[in-house]
């Protein structure tokens, strides 16, 4: 048998053969089209999105970044302001006039602690600028030296701890 008859029977079936199978072969191509064109646009529309929305996107980082760069050259100034000598108060007193300028600055929520060789400040709604001048206020007035911090920003107002120390304390 040669391979010409040994290829026939494949070859019959799949010929386009009478004009019904035409139908059904331009509907197989119109169906792959319409995927083809799916594909394409579930590629193309999220990759022209990206595009679009790029220079505005990078707009917003540019402006945090600005805002970051200010803030640090800020925070530069404040570091660079030499301390004020140590209070000439007693414990007692320095603790009580930290505890009016917390309160002053941070809101009614500010409280003091006596702890170790210094105080730890604890407050749970103070706005930035009220933050700002306290730590500027406690550190040039009273002469005491920011030990450790640890705050978190919620809802626009910052809450948490601050340890302060007298400007010649042992750490």
């Amino acid at each position: 048998m040669r391979w010409r008859e040994r290829l026939r029977p494949w070859a019959d079936r799949h010929r386009p053969g009478p004009p019904e199978s035409a139908g059904r072969h331009r509907l197989t191509a119109l169906l792959a089209a319409v995927g083809v064109a799916a594909a394409a646009l579930a590629i193309v529309y999220p990759a022209w999105q990206q595009i679009a929305q790029s220079p505005a996107r990078q707009a917003r980082w540019l402006e945090a970044i600005a805002v970051l760069e200010r803030d640090a050259r800020a925070l530069a100034q404040l570091r660079s302001l030499p301390d004020a000598p140590a209070a000439q108060l007693d414990p007692t007193a320095l603790s009580a006039e930290l505890q009016v300028r917390s309160r002053r600055w941070l809101g009614a929520s500010a409280r003091v602690a006596s702890v170790g060789d210094g105080w730890e400040v604890t407050f749970d709604a103070a706005t930035p600028g009220g933050l700002a001048d306290w730590l500027i206020d406690v550190r040039q007035t009273l002469g005491l030296r920011l030990v450790r911090a640890q705050w978190e920003r919620h809802a626009g107002h910052w809450r948490g701890t601050a340890v302060w120390q007298a400007t010649g304390a042992v750490r």
